[in-house]
């Protein structure tokens, strides 16, 4: 199992209303620090062949005032690490090879 913690804020953007230029900053700063971490992790883009299929498991956790996401708000969240996280490994998202498995914990107040 390989781990790589990413600490930034997962708004629920299925009901946001923003410009489409703070959007377009919003996913590439999430897509930025995203790959950046994955590339200082060490984690190789290159995975042999045994190591597939593989299951990458996001997990958002709420603090404080925040609350639980419902399925599609915490799916949608998680749309440009994702994406990034496919682009990382030189696929498509869609790949029936990787399952992207989100889910939501409360972490400590």
């Amino acid at each position: 199992m390989i781990t790589v913690s990413v600490e930034m804020a997962l708004p629920s953007v299925a009901n946001i209303s923003e410009h489409w230029a703070a959007k377009a900053r919003r996913v590439k700063s999430q897509r930025n620090t995203v790959g950046w971490l994955l590339r200082a992790s060490r984690v190789h883009h290159n995975l042999p062949l045994a190591h597939w299929p593989l299951v990458v498991t996001m997990t958002r956790v709420y603090t404080g005032r925040s609350r639980a996401y419902d399925w599609d708000n915490l799916a949608s969240a998680f749309k440009a690490t994702r994406d990034e996280v496919a682009a990382y490994l030189g696929i498509d998202d869609a790949d029936p090879r990787v399952t992207f498995v989100c889910r939501q914990e409360r972490g400590a107040k």
